[in-house]
C-alpha cells in the first residue's frame, strides 16, 4: 500500500472513530462487534482511536486530578505537547498551582523528540483507555466540558 493509500485509511479510522464517540457506549460496542467480524484489524484502529487527549476536557476535575495520580508527570506533559493549546489551557486551569508549574516546565521545556512525545502520548492515552474501560472514568461528551 502506497503512503497516499495509508493515509486515506487512517483518515477514515479517525472519521470512523470521530462518528462512534458520538454514539452511547452500547451501541459503540455493537459497532464495535460487527466491525470486528468483517476486520479486525480496522476495528482495533478505530478502537484506539476512539479515545483522543482532546477528550480529557469531558472528564470531572476529580477524575482529571486522580488520573493525574496514576501517571507520571514527565509522561503527562511531554504528552500534551501533542495536542491543542486550548485543551492544555483547559487542563492546566483544573489542577492545583502546584501541578500546573510542574507539567508548565515539562511542557515548555528543551525540544525533544517525536519519538519520545509520541510514546509519552501512547502511555497517556493506554491509561486513559484503561480508566474508561473499567468507569473510573467517564467521558460526558454530549457537549458538556467540566471546568
Amino acid at each position: 500500500m502506497s503512503k497516499k493509500e495509508m493515509k486515506k485509511v487512517n483518515g477514515g479510522v479517525a472519521e470512523a472513530a470521530k462518528m462512534l464517540s458520538g454514539l452511547d457506549p452500547k451501541d459503540q460496542e455493537r459497532i464495535m462487534r460487527e466491525l470486528r467480524k468483517q476486520d479486525a484489524k480496522v476495528a482495533d484502529a478505530i478502537k484506539r482511536n476512539l479515545i483522543t487527549l482532546e477528550d480529557l476536557v469531558y472528564i470531572t476535575p476529580a477524575m482529571l486530578r486522580d488520573f493525574m495520580r496514576a501517571i507520571p508527570l514527565n509522561a503527562f506533559a511531554l504528552a500534551l505537547r501533542a495536542t491543542s493549546p486550548e485543551v492544555v489551557q483547559h487542563i492546566l486551569k483544573n489542577l492545583s498551582e502546584n501541578n500546573r508549574k510542574d507539567i508548565l516546565e515539562i511542557y515548555k521545556g528543551p525540544p525533544q523528540s517525536m519519538s519520545v512525545i509520541e510514546r509519552a502520548r501512547q502511555d497517556v492515552l493506554a491509561l486513559l483507555r484503561a480508566k474508561v474501560e473499567r468507569e473510573e472514568i467517564v467521558l460526558s461528551k454530549k457537549g458538556e466540558k467540566f471546568v
